[in-house]
């Protein structure tokens, strides 16, 4: 290669030493590769499962509580609610099963009703953008779309269990939401489509947003203290309760790139002991020419941090392909667990793997300065 030809002849020995043992070096390669698979294989699976639990509890579900009547609420218990100190705001909904039929193939799900417009829920679409709860016909999730090969415009027919109802809705498009499949629908229209039936179903569910740095347990016993209240769910001890349960995963997750860790460093450094060892002649002989320590140990470090960066690129390539396959086996018609990874990760695996390299072969260095010349060089001569 011609804009190599004009290096110190030292950096020259630098690359032909990689490529004069391919074994060896295709070994540090492929254990580089094996070892960006496991951490970043383990890493994707946490920054995947953050970016979702944010995404699902702060910017789809965006009520800070949920109200549970005893009956059906009027403006009267509304207007109640609405003016307890640190409510923000406050939504009639509705939540109801429901059962999707089209071409034959029925879906069991939720059917959940918003007003249009409404502040306490996202609706995130599969290339990204949001919408709103349309004024006619449905939204749906991409798993409803999947298990019944729905497209956009197709109409279903939805039977309400609590009423045994059943209408046509045209799919208007398909949600992107990480957990659930649900099918939504603007709250006038589901009470046109249920007639006087609505007044036994529709009502009884209210969300809340609550005034920034409000006292959540004090929000909690102003409620349940109502006797037209039957029960109160506070959206922030969901994420907790997800959380806590993500312990055991997080423990796996740890042991994994523990493993990682450990699995880069003792391939490097038995790369480099047997590098130094093969090669102890070699380096006796340049120093006995005259190359200082110094420059010697650069020429090993160098090489040793070639090698590495040969095994990052296709790592960082496979463990993202890895870490993709992962998270897709848990995804279901419920469940998206699309990979999400942070570009920070990539950056601080790729840091991570050449600082293991560089610790890893301070032993080897300390060879290479322990080295006898003398003793080295008479032997070569014997």
């Amino acid at each position: 290669m011609p804009p190599l030809r004009r290096l110190p002849t030292r950096w020259k020995m630098v690359l032909r030493g990689v490529g004069r043992n391919r074994r060896r070096s295709l070994s540090t390669v492929i254990g580089v590769v094996l070892a960006v698979t496991l951490i970043l294989a383990s890493w994707g699976m946490v920054d995947t499962v953050q970016i979702l639990l944010h995404k699902q509890f702060d910017q789809v579900r965006r009520q800070d509580a949920d109200l549970y009547f005893t009956a059906s609420a009027g403006p009267e218990l509304m207007g109640k609610v609405e003016r307890v100190p640190g409510v923000a705001a406050v939504e009639t909904t509705a939540q109801l099963p429901a059962t999707l039929r089209a071409d034959g193939q029925i879906y069991d799900t939720a059917l959940v009703a918003f007003r249009p417009g409404t502040a306490m829920h996202g609706f995130p679409l599969l290339d990204g953008g949001w919408t709103d709860v349309p004024s006619q016909g449905i939204l749906v999730g991409r798993g409803v779309r999947d298990r019944l090969g729905l497209r956009v415009g197709d109409t279903v027919r939805v039977t309400v269990s609590a009423t045994g109802q059943s209408f046509d809705e045209s799919i208007v498009t398909f949600l992107d939401e990480p957990l659930g499949t649900y099918a939504y629908i603007a709250l006038p229209v589901l009470q046109d489509r249920l007639g006087p039936a609505a007044g036994t179903v529709i009502g009884t569910q209210a969300m809340l947003r609550f005034e920034p740095r409000v006292d959540r347990e004090a929000m909690r016993a102003r409620f349940t203290d109502m006797s037209e209240v039957a029960a109160y769910t506070d959206a922030r001890s969901l994420v907790r309760m997800a959380e806590s349960l993500m312990g055991l995963f997080y423990a796996f997750v740890g042991v994994m790139l523990a493993f990682g860790a450990i699995m880069a460093f003792a391939l490097v450094f038995n790369t480099m002991s047997a590098n130094i060892s093969e090669r102890s002649v070699e380096i006796a002989n340049l120093e006995a020419a005259g190359l200082p320590r110094r420059t010697l140990s650069a020429m090993v470090t160098v090489e040793n941090v070639l090698l590495t960066l040969l095994g990052l690129v296709p790592g960082l390539a496979v463990g993202y392909a890895a870490s993709w396959f992962f998270m897709a086996s848990y995804s279901s018609d419920m469940f998206r667990f699309d990979l999400h990874m942070r570009s920070t990760t990539l950056v601080a695996t790729g840091l991570g793997l050449l600082a293991i390299s560089l610790i890893s072969q301070r032993p080897a260095l300390k060879a290479v300065r322990r080295l006898d010349v003398a003793q080295v060089v008479r032997e070569r001569s014997l």
